[in-house]
């Protein structure tokens, strides 16, 4: 666990505003099989804590993934944002949760997927960020889960 936490690591870090490397990591697959593990895992309570980190680098993954706009129906389609949901409905790990929250961010901005995300509980997942967590939560990069749920409200808007 600990090789495929540095593994998405790294290829967070190279999807980073780069559609290049986004559109090399798509079609090697890894996505989908990541996405996968992590699923399973969700549905775990005690994870170890190479496991979690894995978990989280796979949520980072995600996020910088969905920040090209020609990947976010392509994650739909693999059901990207039922973890996603999970992980802001559920998660412990509140930096887990904030790029979940960053990964359903830029998946809202996506018009032909926003039905799809609604149904899927997006709208009841920000409310539990906002009866979950205060203004007072903030991030190490100066956020908060309450401007990134209201950023997903306008995505949708």
């Amino acid at each position: 666990d600990t090789l495929v936490m540095n593994l998405c690591g790294a290829l967070a870090n190279l999807a980073h505003k780069n559609d290049a490397n986004r559109a090399r990591i798509w079609k090697t697959g890894i996505v989908d099989t990541l996405l996968q593990q992590a699923s399973r895992d969700v549905q775990s309570v005690n994870l170890s804590r190479a496991v979690q980190n894995r978990n989280l680098m796979i949520a980072a993954l995600l996020m910088n993934l969905s920040a090209g706009a020609s990947f976010r129906a392509k994650m739909m389609k693999i059901g990207v944002q039922n973890l996603l949901i999970k992980i802001v409905s559920s998660g412990d790990n509140k930096e887990m949760v904030r790029y979940a929250l960053g990964a359903l961010r830029n998946l809202s901005l996506e018009p032909s997927v926003q039905v799809e995300l609604v149904e899927a509980g997006l709208l009841d997942a920000c409310i539990h960020v906002y009866t979950t967590y205060s203004e007072k939560d903030v991030y190490q990069d100066g956020t908060s889960a309450h401007q990134h749920g209201a950023a997903i409200l306008r995505g949708l808007s």
